[in-house]
């Protein structure tokens, strides 16, 4: 096969499997794309805005849009069903928030340079799931490989080369909310005092919604896996 061959397929497939998850999962689709939206809302609520009130802002402002624009990137690969990609930058972005959380109270940040953010700092859900989404950025097991998809006949021992939607990405796409959900709640506490502006009402209704979508993907999820 020619390389531009391969890369048209992995564009149709690519697209297919943003098809197959709107079909398979309509509350799933909505979670995708509202903490997508979100996301991108609080973005743009705090560019250009002046974090000179804010405890350690030189650190956090860069902590805080690296973990936005990552957080939208790890949302369109798990549209697409590239499952493995999009948890790898998922666990940059649990270490991400842990980070933003410690830096709160820290009197010195110098000295947590260098150092590998502490989980617990976290206040949510967000740090279990740092082990699994570990083993899937060092490739630290083969059913890693699982999260690549399998043959277009389902043929057991097969992995596709490209992208396949499967419960994998509706389980992918519940656990970037609940990292959001991470960083949300550390943003409406800091935000206000970035930007007057910021719409708090606004994102705080909007995360409600994501949390029905969540539990109705669960709910989802859980039904398949209770099936023969």
């Amino acid at each position: 096969m020619e390389p531009e061959n391969f890369l048209a397929q992995r564009l149709m497939w690519r697209t297919k499997a943003t098809q197959d998850l709107t079909s398979a999962s309509r509350p799933a689709h909505d979670l995708v794309s509202g903490t997508r939206e979100v996301c991108a809302l609080i973005g743009s609520s705090l560019s250009g805005a002046n974090w000179a009130g804010v405890r350690n802002a030189d650190y956090l402002v860069g902590l805080t849009v690296g973990f936005l624009r990552s957080h939208i990137t790890v949302l369109d690969l798990a549209e697409q069903s590239e499952v493995a990609d999009a948890a790898t930058l998922l666990r940059k972005n649990i270490e991400a928030v842990a980070r933003i959380r410690e830096l709160e109270n820290a009197k010195n940040p110098g000295l947590l340079f260098k150092r590998t953010p502490n989980l617990n700092a976290l206040r949510g859900n967000a740090a279990k799931l740092y082990g699994d989404y570990s083993e899937i950025a060092h490739s630290s097991h083969p059913r890693v490989s699982e999260l690549l998809g399998s043959a277009e006949d389902a043929r057991p021992g097969w992995v596709s080369m490209h992208p396949k939607f499967s419960e994998h990405t509706l389980v992918l796409i519940t656990n970037a909310f609940v990292v959001y959900a991470e960083f949300y709640h550390w943003a409406r506490g800091t935000a206000l005092l970035i930007s007057a502006d910021f719409p708090l009402q606004k994102v705080d209704s909007w995360t409600a919604q994501l949390h029905g979508w969540h539990d109705a993907v669960s709910v989802e999820i859980d039904r398949a896996r209770e099936r023969p």
